[in-house]
């Protein structure tokens, strides 16, 4: 997963996990968490989170989603994701995509199914400034969705690269510009 610091990613993550600012941080909550489902798949305590407290202050944006919850049931990888708030124009459409590519990726390391991905949103708003392009994306021609393929080669999460993704039979409309809200 490659994020930028326009879109409030993968550098928020990092700095947020116990104040490090390594992708060995990253990796050693990504390591963990495989590790204990593959060998604890019951565990109710199989969690992510990217809030520290530590760093908050020196954010430019507190992380929206910010934590993870993963259960397996019946063969199957469940995903609980909670924000405390998510842009549904701007922010909604990349999360639920990054975290059900995650999803798929963590599902396939480990063996499992895909199952359910559940969002707990705390506040989910449409922001004034971008009514007109919203009305623009709805009333443009609508495509069906793409279908993503994950190179089903790869056993280990550190194993992935961008080529292990493609999106098949993607079409798009037309270019939408928005300001994110900081």
């Amino acid at each position: 997963l490659r994020c930028t610091r326009s879109n409030i990613g993968l550098d928020q993550i990092k700095r947020s996990i116990k104040g490090s600012t390594s992708l060995e941080s990253v990796d050693k909550v990504f390591t963990y968490l495989i590790y204990q489902i593959r060998h604890n798949p019951a565990s109710r305590r199989l969690i992510t989170s990217w809030w520290n407290i530590d760093d908050l202050d020196e954010m430019e944006l507190e992380p929206c989603w910010h934590s993870t919850q993963w259960l397996v049931k019946e063969g199957k990888l469940h995903l609980i994701v909670t924000a405390r708030s998510s842009d549904l124009f701007l922010g909604w459409p990349f999360n639920v995509f990054q975290y059900y590519v995650l999803q798929r990726m963590v599902a396939q390391v480990t063996n499992y199914d895909l199952g359910t991905m559940t969002c707990n949103i705390g506040d989910i708003h449409v922001y004034d400034r971008h009514l007109d392009v919203i009305a623009r994306q709805t009333d443009s021609p609508q495509f069906a969705a793409p279908t993503l393929w994950i190179n089903p080669n790869i056993k280990e999460l550190s194993d992935f690269t961008i080529n292990d993704f493609k999106l098949i039979d993607y079409q798009h409309g037309l270019t939408l510009k928005a300001e994110v809200a900081i």
